[in-house]
């Protein structure tokens, strides 16, 4: 619960999701070309936020969603840029990052830890190992410790954002799905 004075006035306590949807609404009002939101809302807030949002993007509002939230992209995203490390490791439009035959390893692994009817009784899938701390980034593709499919060259060079496809950028010496996932793929083992 919140309480604001503002220009001699108390505002009564209100809980945070209100008060966020009473800036949005306040933002509406003076119709910015760009807004910016790191995406941290409960449930119920979220809904509200999402639609007032969606009203905003479809009156030509420009909209960046800093979010973990992968439901949030597939609803509202035209383009996606995925980050790792403070590194964008992949960038395309939605569709492409859902279901391209392209993508960084680090998108694969958040897109197939997600629950979905169809894995319905089989164990997620984790990312292996955890992310480093920002002073201990280790000196190739900052992915490769926890990559499963990494080689050596992973873990000496630092790869470039290759261009794979129109409008799709990876940042992987191996972006297509199908030649890491072979046995010809010289992958180290990561456990």
């Amino acid at each position: 619960m919140y309480k604001w004075k503002h220009r001699f006035k108390t505002l009564l306590p209100i809980a945070a999701g209100y008060l966020l949807i009473f800036l949005v609404g306040k933002l509406c009002s003076h119709n910015p070309g760009l807004s910016l939101w790191q995406w941290l809302l409960d449930t119920d807030s979220r809904n509200v936020i999402l639609d007032l949002l969606d009203s905003l993007h479809r009156d030509g509002q420009t909209i960046i969603m800093i979010t973990h939230d992968l439901g949030v992209i597939a609803q509202m995203a035209d383009d996606v840029a995925v980050m790792y490390c403070g590194h964008i490791v992949e960038q395309a439009k939605k569709k492409a990052i859902f279901s391209g035959e392209y993508s960084h390893p680090y998108t694969e692994g958040l897109l197939a830890s997600l629950p979905s009817t169809h894995k319905k009784g089989e164990k997620l899938e984790q990312i292996p190992g955890s992310v480093p701390a920002p002073n201990q980034l280790p000196k190739g593709c900052k992915f490769a410790p926890r990559c499963k499919y990494r080689t050596p060259k992973c873990i000496e060079e630092e790869p470039p954002l290759f261009s794979v496809a129109e409008g799709q950028q990876v940042r992987c010496f191996y972006p297509w799905k199908e030649e890491r996932r072979s046995a010809k793929h010289e992958k180290l083992i990561v456990r």
